[in-house]
């Protein structure tokens, strides 16, 4: 997972970006690098989406601008706006699932 250069925006990412998954995490955090791998592994077959990892202790500011309270939190956004934001336990299959129904969805109409 590529993480957020430092001379990088989060919102341009989300803004320049059809479908765009954050994840904010902490070096500390042992299920945040777990799911960092799941992404990653994910990310293989959908080379469109563009992906960012937020080191919370990195981008403080930011991480309060987007309202997350805890890691991980993982949020999708499409064509700028948040659909999707998991936070502590949560399913990255059915986070996957509302993904790829997005993504099909996006296809479609192009």
């Amino acid at each position: 997972m590529t993480s957020l250069h430092i001379n990088e925006t989060i919102d341009r990412v989300i803004t320049n970006n059809s479908l765009t998954i954050l994840q904010f995490g902490s070096e500390t955090c042992g299920p945040c690098r777990s799911i960092t791998h799941k992404i990653d592994e994910w990310l293989q077959s959908h080379p469109s989406v563009v992906e960012r990892y937020v080191p919370v202790e990195d981008f403080q500011t930011e991480t309060a601008q987007h309202e997350v309270f805890g890691v991980p939190t993982t949020i999708l956004y499409f064509e700028g706006k948040e659909i999707l934001r998991k936070s502590g336990y949560y399913s990255l299959e059915e986070f996957f699932a509302k993904a790829e129904k997005i993504l099909k969805l996006s296809e479609s109409q192009e």
